[in-house]
């Protein structure tokens, strides 16, 4: 059999059919790269230059238009968990009822072992005075970096994780539904063939898809195989599961199946996001012993760049538009795109290493950003937003970057906070930033209005530097949770 390669003018770059076999290129595309894999036929072609942008970031980096508006407040703060007393992180979940309930649930609070949350909390965000209530607990261990998405019947399914107890990393498929208007968890879904944390999980209709991720045994993570070596290709590998939610009972004869693989570098803590029928995957990491062929023993954690595009409709491949720069660190799992249209990424982390398509490590490329608390003295690598914030620490960073599918273009936001002053002072209002440096918050999006343009996001937790905003203080694990009023930004914004 032989691959088909497509040049798409107006959304894309290549279109790759991955099949068993070589590849043919016309002879207008020049392949720069050669197969990942042997048993993967990939032809890897060069992006365009992007157009002069206009000014929006700080002068240090070019910057992007402003194609939406968010206008952040704050929810009630998360209930405090774990030895520390403090938020957690990379928890994951969804809104529901039409974005009158928020879900979040696992997730790690520090303190080692006892941190580890199998429980989780929701809250009706139209309620005069909303209360996060708690979820009963999951029938599995305590984990963090569990995947999650939402199906059709507002039920959620939630697959992997790691701990720091054995077997470390989790091949568990769990789901929460309502019965009787009262959430319950079921174990009826077949378990993801291999352990695996921090994959991209994602669902079209009653499919769930699952893209990358890695393993973990305590002392280090791998993506290109598992802990010893097999499983070639884990982090690249993408499969579904079709879970019927309209026949009682028939999810128990569902099995999961693999798809092509991605074509590009293995990567985890991507944006792995359904939108108009289509998975995107945009960024992410790498993370494996000798990533960049050094002679080390030890693994190392790159940034990427790429960005991709799969059809389930013709199981193609599709090259994106690279992401402004480097970055990863986000969780966007699930059917979450403002308008169908619009993927939006809140923090994230930019490793200090870089890796381009073909596995050649650098240094980060491009420049992401950081609130601080004096910004005339950048603390770090990154610049600062134009604002002092009351925070300390400089490891993570405070971008939000918009990714318009329709146009196959990136863009910011204008973020504001015009009713909770203190999360965003002046001199930051309007610039692309989340007001406060954080890594892998559980981020949620649901249109409120399609033809009017309007909706909302929802961000908890994450891994953050500590922040003081009035006089709460949001720690390593914060309580934050947010709540921002989305619009669409006018033209030249």
């Amino acid at each position: 059999m032989v691959g088909l390669i497509v040049v798409i003018v107006t959304c894309c770059i290549l279109t790759v059919s991955v099949q068993q076999g070589n590849v043919t290129a016309n002879a207008s595309v020049t392949p720069v790269a050669p197969p990942l894999a042997a048993n993967v036929a990939v032809a890897a072609v060069p992006l365009q230059d992007p157009p002069a942008r206009q000014q929006r970031f700080p002068p240090a980096v070019a910057s992007l238009p402003a194609l939406l508006r968010i206008d952040w407040r704050r929810l009630p703060d998360l209930p405090k968990q774990g030895p520390l007393h403090q938020g957690f992180q990379d928890s994951d979940g969804a809104v529901v009822d039409k974005g009158a309930t928020l879900i979040t649930a696992f997730g790690y609070a520090g303190g080692g072992v006892p941190g580890f949350l199998n429980g989780g909390f929701a809250i009706n965000t139209s309620a005069s005075s909303p209360v996060w209530a708690a979820l009963p607990k999951a029938p599995i261990s305590g984990r963090q970096e569990v995947s999650a998405t939402r199906l059709p019947d507002n039920s959620l399914v939630f697959l992997g994780g790691f701990s720091y107890v054995a077997p470390y990393t989790f091949a568990d498929v769990v789901r929460l539904r309502r019965r009787g208007g009262v959430w319950a968890w079921d174990t009826d879904l077949p378990d993801f063939p291999y352990p695996v944390q921090s994959a991209g999980v994602a669902s079209i209709s009653d499919t769930v898809f699952v893209l990358g991720g890695c393993d973990y045994d305590r002392t280090q993570f791998y993506c290109s195989t598992d802990r010893h070596g097999g499983n070639p290709g884990m982090g690249r590998r993408l499969w579904s599961l079709e879970i019927p939610t309209t026949t009682a009972g028939s999810e128990r004869g569902a099995e999961w199946v693999e798809l092509p693989m991605l074509p590009a570098l293995p990567r985890w803590v991507h944006s792995f996001t359904a939108v108009q029928g289509k998975l995107y995957v945009l960024g992410g990491a790498r993370t494996d012993v000798d990533t960049c062929h050094t002679g080390s023993n030890t693994s190392s954690t790159v940034g990427l760049v790429d960005c991709w595009c799969y059809d389930p409709a013709t199981r193609t491949w599709v090259r994106l538009p690279d992401m402004p720069f480097s970055s990863s660190n986000w969780q966007t799992n699930g059917p979450h795109a403002f308008m169908d249209r619009y993927i939006i990424l809140v923090g994230g982390n930019q490793y200090s290493t870089a890796a381009s398509t073909n596995g050649t490590c650098s240094g980060p490329i491009g420049t992401a950003h950081q609130v601080c608390a004096d910004p005339r003295y950048p603390p770090s690598r990154f610049p600062c937003w134009g604002c002092e914030m009351n925070t300390s620490g400089h490891s993570y960073n405070s971008d939000v970057l918009v990714y318009d599918v329709t146009t196959s273009t990136w863009g910011g936001v204008s973020s504001t906070s015009s009713l909770d002053t203190a999360l965003i002072p002046a001199g930051c209002s309007g610039q692309s930033l989340y007001p406060l440096n954080d890594n892998l918050p559980q981020t949620n999006v649901v249109t409120v209005d399609q033809a009017r343009g309007i909706g909302k996001i929802f961000t908890i937790g994450g891994e953050a530097d500590p922040r003081q905003i009035e006089s709460t203080v949001y720690t390593h694990y914060p309580t934050l949770a947010l709540v921002g009023d989305i619009s669409l930004a006018a033209q030249g914004e």
